[in-house]
């Protein structure tokens, strides 16, 4: 109930990316790691929407150091992630996201592009 209760406090406050910072950096404190995880990854998708692909990117990488097993909320947006840190010159980030997609997004279309870009990744290509 309590991600519920957030994700519609910030919806009432037409979802402004300085309100998911000021409540993440709430979270951060809370003993129950989940609604952070979810805040984050709702946040990262607002990021990417306004085009602030550089924040998004920063905001992954922070999430991923402080929970390795973060991931952004859907196979798309993971995926879309993963093409700008390889595309950024951060592909720990990238390798990160792109380690278990096969796994994680099993019988997804998005899985042999993940694949593909891990490939060129390793090939140097990128």
């Amino acid at each position: 109930n309590a991600t519920k209760i957030l994700v519609e406090w910030l919806k009432s406050r037409g979802n402004s990316p300085e309100d998911f910072r000021w409540l993440c950096m709430r979270l951060a404190s809370w003993s129950d790691a989940r609604h952070l995880k979810h805040i984050t990854a709702d946040y990262v998708d607002q990021l990417l929407q306004l085009k602030r692909n550089g924040e998004a990117l920063d905001l992954v990488g922070q999430a991923i150091r402080t929970y390795p097993d973060f991931r952004p909320s859907s196979t798309a947006t993971t995926l879309t992630v993963a093409q700008i840190a390889a595309r950024g010159g951060s592909p720990a980030i990238a390798r990160a996201l792109l380690a278990d997609f096969a796994t994680r997004y099993a019988g997804e279309p998005s899985v042999a592009a993940a694949t593909s870009l891990t490939r060129e990744m390793e090939s140097g290509s990128r």
